[in-house]
């Protein structure tokens, strides 16, 4: 290789976030729903009233978590990259983003926790002078009786003296002289009753504090073991609105942002998210719910949302149809700078992409079991034309302008490869007009 070669800088991978993975917007819908005390009766106008943008992207936060987890977990070397960090604001950040979005089992969460907060992490350093600051009678305790133990292994003697000089002198207290034992049980029952009321006290706070992070939360359920993470990770004197906002973000914008800046630690150049089959949602499809789509495309086409980049939507209808020409929509969105279109498929491009599909689909029937049969027989492949030999090819141009998407196409094609398996063995069998007709109205019942 060459000089230049080897001084080109190896380019970083993406982060990609599939908003279409099978189940991941249907469980972070259902769990909305349940947060807003809504029906499957009034799902349509409840979801209307409440779904905002940040909820949209806390869907997209919640698939980055998930994936963020099972990288730590298999990448010894992704964790050493979030531990590098001086100062911690990684491990943190990673930290919270689990607990509170991550679609996961408690015990990848616990595994994650004791890896970055183990030495020489950042965050168990401080630990236990937050411990120390917060008991500092149990501290007191604690030192003495290791001073003491200390003193009567290294010098018996002089640790005997200043006992007796300590009996001596707590021996002219009345009341201590009078009630030795019932002096020493009420100190130790003050004692005990001081730490109990400090750690009770610090567990109501932490609950506080955790509860009031996730208030805003609505996509995944709440879990209580973030509240030990918020109390290792930040001093009691930090207030919730600071740690939100440097940690996991207020606006779309800023929490998209965020995310971006943990990734770039991982060794990811940036994120970027895609979603499609939107109306394959139970909870957003169009048929039973059909304000729902609307409203979830609206929250998508924001400002705040779109000026991050590298965000991949596709909806199953119009501009118009999904009212998105309204002013007010315009206005947020800002189209203008925005690029966003109707995907229009023309019957040149359909066809195209038919005869690709039906080549590819022959290609992988002679790579199957069967291979060595097909091989034999010496069978060529067949064109997408060449299925529509008894229709004029007027009546192929006029079917194939009916239809608008490659959905409607796949249903199509469906249709017709059914047809035919119906006649296998029968040579003389060939799609005829009829035959296409009907295929091409399936597609339109179908399609949505």
């Amino acid at each position: 290789p060459s000089a230049s070669s080897l001084a080109k800088p190896v380019p970083r991978p993406f982060f990609v976030v599939d908003l279409a993975n099978p189940g991941h917007l249907t469980s972070c819908l259902n769990h909305f729903k349940l947060m807003i005390g809504a029906t499957d009766d009034n799902w349509d106008a409840a979801f209307c009233q409440n779904w905002s943008a940040p909820d949209m992207v806390d869907c997209i936060l919640s698939y980055a978590a998930t994936k963020i987890v099972k990288l730590l977990l298999s990448d010894a070397d992704a964790i050493r990259k979030i531990k590098a960090d001086s100062s911690g604001k990684a491990a943190r950040q990673t930290l919270l983003l689990a607990y509170m979005y991550a679609q996961v089992e408690g015990t990848s969460l616990e595994a994650i926790r004791r890896k970055l907060t183990s030495s020489p992490s950042p965050i168990a350093s401080s630990r236990t002078a937050r411990w120390v600051k917060r008991n500092p009678l149990a501290t007191i305790l604690i030192l003495s009786a290791a001073v003491a133990e200390a003193a009567v292994v290294s010098a018996p003697d002089e640790a005997r003296m200043v006992r007796d000089v300590v009996v001596s002198e707590l021996s002219r207290v009345p009341i201590l002289k009078r009630y030795p034992k019932i002096s020493a049980g009420v100190a130790g029952a003050v004692a005990v009753s001081s730490f109990l009321y400090s750690e009770l006290s610090h567990a109501s706070r932490c609950q506080s504090r955790a509860q009031a992070l996730c208030e805003n939360v609505r996509i995944v359920p709440y879990r209580s073991e973030i509240e030990k993470v918020v109390e290792q990770a930040f001093p009691m004197s930090e207030p919730v609105d600071s740690i939100r906002t440097m940690y996991i973000g207020n606006s779309a914008h800023q929490k998209l942002e965020l995310l971006a800046g943990l990734l770039e630690v991982l060794g990811f150049e940036d994120v970027c998210v895609f979603g499609d089959c939107f109306d394959e949602v139970v909870p957003l499809d169009p048929a039973v719910f059909p304000g729902a789509i609307k409203t979830f495309a609206k929250e998508v086409c924001r400002n705040d949302l779109l000026n991050v980049g590298r965000l991949h939507f596709f909806f199953p209808d119009t501009r118009i149809a999904l009212d998105l020409n309204t002013d007010k929509v315009l206005k947020e969105a800002r189209f203008d700078r925005h690029f966003v279109r109707d995907i229009v498929w023309s019957r040149h491009q359909l066809q195209d992409l038919a005869e690709r599909r039906f080549r590819a689909a022959q290609i992988m029937a002679m790579q199957s079991e069967n291979a060595r049969e097909l091989a034999k027989s010496n069978t060529p492949m067949r064109s997408f034309k060449e299925l529509f030999e008894k229709v004029r090819t007027e009546d192929l141009s006029s079917c194939l302008s009916k239809i608008h998407t490659p959905r409607e196409l796949m249903i199509m094609m469906t249709e017709v490869i059914m047809r035919m398996e119906q006649h296998t063995g029968d040579d003389e069998f060939a799609i005829a007009g009829p035959d296409l007709e009907l295929a091409v109205q399936r597609a339109f019942e179908q399609a949505v």
